[in-house]
């Protein structure tokens, strides 16, 4: 544009003094200054179009990136489902929901995991605590099996989960993110990602329970009120409790919960604590940061460096695991 504009600068002086000096008329200097003009339109649209250009091939080449990550493949062995190896309850005991024995996990060579072994049973609310960088998210990424363990066997629902199919193991589980999303769409559509076949009142009942009932009246619209994209009209907390009356609308028996309430206010947090311990018939594994969060957990692993240091209540822990014990103090919680 600067270089354009230039031009016609430079035509108009130069034309002007080629007209005083009487080299040019002002009939011919009119006639190319309409041309100029003419001609910056389409000029201006070409250099735009080489400019859209160079953005789509940036694009084009994200784009060429993702299609080139290795798909997900299942081994070659036979590959079950996880039902087909429950336990009827009247023949043997429950197995636990999530079990780690001896699991080991390196990423691009640097040690994560180290002889991790863990038993989570069914129904309960179990929680992983401990500093940044302890593998607390590992264990919920290994659990949705985005990652193989380097050695030692993961087992959810009483069967190895490197025999299941991917997509079967992951229907049973519903895993809410720190930075939870949104997508473009209605509140329906993004309460409905996991669960089609609920019906309008499960979706409003859901929406209350997680204190998002006001949304149903900023709109006239209702469910079908639009979050924009990537839930810009929603604030943070909004989208993270969106995000767990999704997983709680689902039909998945574990739940993961990786920082979820980290953008709500006291109040919304302490509602949504409530809110897990009253659910029956799922299993609960919270990754947390703030202890007042999982205080009242079933149980709590304490891990620092990739290993577990410590499993109890909060009571025990606080009595028994001096590391735990310097966590709460630092929040003021005893």
């Amino acid at each position: 544009t600067i270089a354009l504009q230039l031009a016609a600068i430079i035509v108009f002086g130069l034309g002007l003094w080629r007209v005083t000096t009487g080299l040019l008329s002002v009939e011919k200097l009119t006639q190319f200054i309409m041309l100029l003009f003419i001609s910056i339109s389409p000029l201006s649209q070409i250099i735009y179009a080489g400019s859209q250009i160079g953005n789509s091939m940036a694009a084009m080449n994200r784009i060429r990136e993702i299609l080139d990550i290795p798909e997900e493949k299942d081994p070659d062995t036979v590959v079950t489902t996880i039902n087909e190896h429950m336990p009827l309850a009247h023949s043997s005991p429950c197995p636990p929901a999530v079990e780690f024995q001896h699991v080991y996990f390196s990423y691009e060579s640097k040690p994560i995991l180290h002889d991790l072994n863990l038993s989570i049973s069914q129904g309960s609310v179990t929680a992983l605590v401990g500093p940044s960088g302890a593998g607390k998210s590992t264990i919920l990424q290994l659990i949705e099996r985005f990652y193989d363990p380097s050695s030692g066997n993961i087992n959810v629902l009483g069967k190895d989960i490197t025999t299941c199919d991917r997509d079967d193991l992951r229907s049973h589980i519903a895993y809410v993110e720190q930075d939870s999303p949104a997508l473009s769409g209605s509140l329906r559509e993004n309460l409905l990602l996991g669960s089609i076949d609920c019906s309008d009142d499960e979706c409003r009942r859901v929406l209350k329970s997680v204190n998002l009932s006001h949304l149903l009246d900023r709109s006239d619209k209702g469910l079908d009120m639009q979050v924009g994209e990537n839930g810009i009209m929603l604030s943070g907390g909004e989208r993270q409790r969106l995000a767990i009356a999704r997983a709680l609308l689902s039909t998945a028996k574990i739940i993961l919960l990786d920082e979820a309430t980290a953008n709500l206010d006291a109040d919304n947090e302490r509602l949504i604590t409530r809110l897990l311990a009253q659910v029956e018939g799922r299993t609960f594994i919270i990754v947390a940061h703030r202890l007042a969060t999982i205080i009242d957990s079933d149980l709590i692993y304490v891990l620092n460096q990739g290993r577990i240091i410590g499993s109890g209540t909060h009571k025990q822990l606080f009595k028994t695991a001096p590391f735990y014990r310097n966590l709460a103090t630092e929040q003021y919680i005893s």
